[in-house]
């Protein structure tokens, strides 16, 4: 809702549409964790890369298949995190990313945000809820 995307999300809004969700990487992650229920986060935004990696994670049994997309591959592999000393999980800042890679990463935020929560505390729970 913020952006561009301010735009979209007023619009929506205006047509009558109730089911959508006000999202920002900066917003506070407190009380989500991932699916171990032991990892913690600075902010959304690490909340939400972090799930991405959980649904990869073959052991939890989510099937997530990527499209064979090498800008996105890219994307997902130049992002690295890191533990801060009160044990939460911080992500590289955004500008970091876009030096290594040349470019900014759109298409590995945006499926990020596939994992924006919507209630409980963690993002994949909900997502579970969607699948076909």
């Amino acid at each position: 809702a913020i952006g561009e995307g301010a735009g979209v999300y007023s619009a929506l809004v205006q047509s009558g549409c109730n089911n959508i969700i006000d999202g920002k990487g900066s917003y506070s992650a407190e009380g989500l964790t991932d699916l171990s229920g032991e990892r913690e986060f600075m902010n959304m935004r690490a909340f939400l890369y972090w799930s991405i990696r959980d649904a990869l994670d073959p052991a939890f049994g989510f099937n997530l298949m990527l499209p064979p997309d090498d800008e996105l591959m890219q994307e997902l592999s130049e992002i690295h995190y890191e533990v801060m000393s009160n044990g939460k999980i911080k992500i590289e800042k955004k500008d970091d990313i876009k030096k290594n890679i040349g470019r900014s990463p759109d298409k590995a935020d945006a499926l990020s945000f596939a994992f924006y929560p919507t209630t409980g505390n963690t993002g994949l729970v909900e997502m579970g809820e969607y699948q076909a």
